[in-house]
């Protein structure tokens, strides 16, 4: 996993193991102007690798990693706290709900 920052959004992308996959992290307020001019990753070619799955988050938020027996998991807070979303990487594949 290459975990890169950026200052607007969360954007996962998964590589079905060929490449490593890609959580970029720096949700620090995007905005729906952000996500109107958003296209779609899935099916994108990237340096040679096609995105199998991806996610986005536009808005204030933090993540936290942990290690699990099987992998990693990334638990997805607003920033009053609130859970949003759940990342898991295992194996090489990241998926989010």
């Amino acid at each position: 996993m290459i975990v890169s920052g950026h200052n607007r959004f969360l954007r996962a992308l998964d590589f079905s193991g060929v490449r490593a996959p890609q959580p970029v992290v720096g949700t620090g307020g995007g905005t729906s102007t952000q996500r109107s001019r958003e296209t779609p990753w899935v099916g994108k070619e990237v340096n040679g690798a096609r995105v199998i799955e991806a996610t986005s988050r536009y808005g204030y938020a933090y993540i936290l990693w942990d290690k699990t027996t099987v992998g990693w998991e990334g638990t997805l807070f607003d920033q009053n706290g609130v859970l949003v979303q759940r990342c898991h990487l295992v194996a090489r594949r990241l998926s989010c709900e």
